[in-house]
């Protein structure tokens, strides 16, 4: 089941520090959400650095692809008529550089009205396109303004749908089941490497050396 990223947060923290949190403890819980989205966003956009080479190796244009164990899921509910319609959820989806194709958004898959169907992906700059396809009852949707918008080619009508979407890095995002084992683990080991090269300034009851300055000592008792 997805959690929230601040709940997963406080997992690692419980699996670092093995007890309860302290008032001495360096590491507070706004470094471990922070840690712990930096490890999620890293996944994604690893992924799609792979994928993306590849597609460009094999000179394939299309749109880089996730699983849907690691993805967000959110229904949408749709306004408007006439064959044209548009979501009234907003969709905070994650955004890759230099990615043309919107990749942060992956499928929609129509839930109402019955039965269930995939729309078919297209473009801003496809749209064009869809003059020339005829009557072919099929609904296609693209990603504007972070809303998801849908036209319709034929006799077909959009109520509800579900958006299958990589999910931006927030403290109150719902991490996908998929990989919350994954930003855990790593988290707690990215934070054990960053432990072992800190230093303290200041004597709060830790382990920790405390740095020393540079003076003279002599000077603080001179010879009268």
């Amino acid at each position: 089941m997805p959690k929230e990223l601040k709940y997963i947060a406080q997992q690692a923290q419980d699996d670092f520090i093995q007890d309860y949190a302290g008032n001495t403890t360096f590491f507070t819980l706004e470094d471990w959400v922070q840690r712990c989205g930096s490890v999620l966003g890293e996944y994604y956009l690893n992924e799609f650095k792979a994928q993306y080479a590849e597609l460009r190796q094999e000179k394939r244009d299309e749109v880089v692809g996730f699983s849907t164990d690691v993805l967000s899921e959110l229904s949408l509910t749709f306004e408007g008529g006439q064959g044209e319609w548009t979501s009234k959820e907003k969709v905070n989806a994650f955004s890759f550089a230099y990615d043309k194709q919107n990749s942060g958004y992956q499928n929609v898959f129509i839930t109402k009205p019955a039965p269930r169907k995939e729309a078919i992906r297209t473009s801003i700059n496809e749209l064009w396109q869809l003059e020339y396809s005829g009557t072919v009852n099929r609904i296609f949707w693209y990603p504007e303004g972070g809303k998801i918008k849908a036209v319709s080619k034929g006799f077909c009508n959009l109520q509800e749908a579900i958006l299958y979407y990589v999910p931006s890095i927030e403290e109150d995002m719902m991490v996908p089941d998929g990989v919350i084992d994954y930003v855990r683990r790593t988290a707690v080991q990215n934070m054990m490497i960053a432990a072992q090269q800190i230093v303290k300034e200041t004597n709060n009851g830790n382990r920790n050396k405390t740095m020393e300055t540079e003076i003279d000592k002599q000077q603080l008792n001179p010879q009268r």
